[in-house]
């Protein structure tokens, strides 16, 4: 036995996994697995939700710190977004393929929003109009609808769905 536990190890080890990754919690609809600190990372959402999702400050106590990588991807029924004050994290694919998504609305507290956020995060939105920023996030700003980073010098994110010209 305790050599099928090295190998278990050792297999996880090469795989680039640890024995102590959090299990998946329920939290009405929104999966979620606790951080080692004791935050909250939003991990998944139903496919066949529809409508406006307000995600939560907190989940059981414990703030909700980030929303992971494709936590909302295909949700293709949802139609609007509001993260709240407190997630500093958004990761890679997190809406990608949410084709009803017409609106975000990103608080102060995020200062990371993936590195692929301009190609991957809100990709494949065809029906997407608005990113809105809360004004006091110290990293990314928003005009009429469109992400920038703060001191608007980087385009990160223009919503497929906005028609028009736009002069940057």
């Amino acid at each position: 036995m305790k050599r099928l536990s090295m190998k278990i190890s050792l297999a996880l080890v090469v795989l680039g996994l640890t024995a102590s990754i959090a299990p998946a919690e329920q939290f009405g609809l929104f999966t979620y697995q606790v951080n080692p600190d004791d935050t909250v990372t939003i991990t998944d959402y139903p496919k066949d939700a529809a409508g406006h999702v307000d995600i939560p400050a907190e989940i059981e106590g414990k703030p909700v710190t980030a929303v992971g990588e494709i936590a909302f991807a295909g949700c293709i029924g949802l139609t609007s977004i509001v993260i709240p004050e407190g997630v500093i994290q958004i990761g890679a694919r997190a809406f990608y393929g949410c084709t009803r998504l017409v609106s975000v609305t990103v608080p102060s507290s995020p200062s990371a929003i993936s590195e692929e956020a301009g190609t991957f995060v809100f990709m494949s939105c065809p029906s997407l109009t608005s990113i809105e920023v809360d004004g006091r996030n110290t990293h990314y700003s928003s005009v009429d609808g469109v992400l920038y980073n703060k001191s608007r010098t980087i385009l990160i994110r223009y919503p497929q769905c906005i028609s028009g010209d736009y002069i940057i």
